[in-house]
């Protein structure tokens, strides 16, 4: 169990990448599976790691099988293009030419989890 907190820009922040489905205010710390943590970690801009809670149990996937996750773009089926046409209309960002289609994917996945659909 590892605790994780949210460092986002956001007022309230729901994880809707890893399944876990807790909410985070900025600051908030939740304990979290180590697996979904090292993945959430990879998120620098959004969560960092801290002090486990003592007491509260560590969020996996699906702890709340009641609420579906919302549904992601199928950016593995994009090419060059569309991923730098789905960036630009989505989020106004422009991806560089010479980034390779696995960094712009990353990229729009960061830009996902740090501003929302």
């Amino acid at each position: 169990m590892i605790g994780i907190k949210y460092i986002g820009t956001r007022e309230v922040h729901e994880d809707n990448l890893y399944g876990t489905g807790l909410r985070f205010a900025p600051d908030e710390v939740h304990n979290v599976d180590e697996t979904i943590a090292a993945k959430m970690l990879v998120h620098a801009d959004v969560y960092k790691e801290a002090k486990a809670i003592k007491g509260e149990p560590a969020a996996t996937a699906n702890t709340k099988p009641d609420k579906l996750p919302i549904p992601l773009p199928n950016l593995e089926g994009m090419n060059k293009q569309e991923l730098t046409t789905f960036a630009q209309q989505h989020y106004g960002e422009k991806m560089h030419h010479k980034m390779s289609e696995e960094n712009m994917r990353s990229a729009i996945l960061g830009y996902i989890q740090s501003r929302g659909r």
